[in-house]
């Protein structure tokens, strides 16, 4: 990989670290936070609900 594009990475990576630790400290400061959980069960239950309707759609 070119010297241009590794550091084109890591400046993607880094302002994406940079803007979840914002969000993280955001979210404690007001209060609102969800749990990894939660968001994992969300998404298990919207993807099972995804599943059903394609196996309905064949």
């Amino acid at each position: 990989m070119k010297a241009a594009a590794v550091r084109a990475v890591r400046e993607t990576l880094s302002g994406f670290i940079a803007r979840g630790v914002a969000s993280r400290n955001a979210a404690h400061a007001s209060g609102r936070y969800v749990t990894a959980a939660t968001v994992l069960g969300k998404l298990e239950t919207r993807l099972k609900n995804a599943r059903g309707k394609a196996a309905i759609a064949k």
